[in-house]
């Protein structure tokens, strides 16, 4: 299960390195129609040696950070996962940056960020969309967290909604059907049941 969680989660990392999957992605997560993929600048974190953790995907497009992961397992920990990405991306970027100092007088800019995860586990987690947020994890509850991060978490097994609006989302379910069937029903093992769904698809 693990190996076929690996495999499903490298497919979806070398779908949406592609920049035109990644506009089909956004458009279909935000009803639009952007059509120029030169607009985007992509800033996904490959979990090289200057980084801690890896994300699946983000871009900026008109100042605005989408960051993506899909999740073949219930993880309620999304939230402090992404406030890591997130954290990491931004410090990578004052790093590089000369005129970016968190010490001057006037106040820095940074893109507004959106969090989501596309869950397709077998295990029952949510039915369709939910939010979950970092406070959830507080050891104590409060009803005026100083600290907030929320995760947009979409379920995409089946006949979730999104599979309509995004084609490449749709093949990569598909994708994930054919080998899920092909070592649950035929028991098939993972390597083989990847290798024929990829033959199929």
């Amino acid at each position: 299960d693990n190996l076929s969680a690996k495999f499903k989660d490298n497919v979806f990392c070398m779908l949406y390195a592609d920049k035109a999957n990644l506009l089909d992605l956004y458009n279909a997560l935000n009803n639009s129609s952007y059509k120029n993929v030169d607009d985007l600048q992509v800033t996904t974190l490959n979990g090289g040696s200057y980084m801690k953790y890896k994300n699946d995907a983000s871009f900026l497009l008109s100042m605005n950070l989408y960051m993506f992961e899909q999740q073949s397992s219930k993880n309620p920990n999304m939230p402090l996962r992404f406030l890591h990405y997130v954290s990491d991306l931004h410090s990578l970027s004052t790093l590089r940056s000369s005129d970016l100092t968190l010490h001057r007088r006037s106040m820095l800019k940074i893109p507004v960020p959106h969090f989501i995860t596309f869950y397709n586990g077998k295990e029952k987690w949510i039915e369709k969309e939910e939010i979950i947020k970092l406070s959830d994890m507080f050891e104590e509850y409060t009803d005026n967290p100083e600290m907030e991060l929320k995760v947009r978490v979409i379920n995409i097994n089946g006949d979730a909604d999104i599979l309509n609006k995004c084609k490449t989302l749709r093949d990569y379910m598909t994708f994930v059907e054919k080998t899920r069937y092909k070592t649950d029903v035929e028991d098939k093992d993972v390597k083989t049941a990847v290798t024929e769904a990829i033959d199929d698809c």
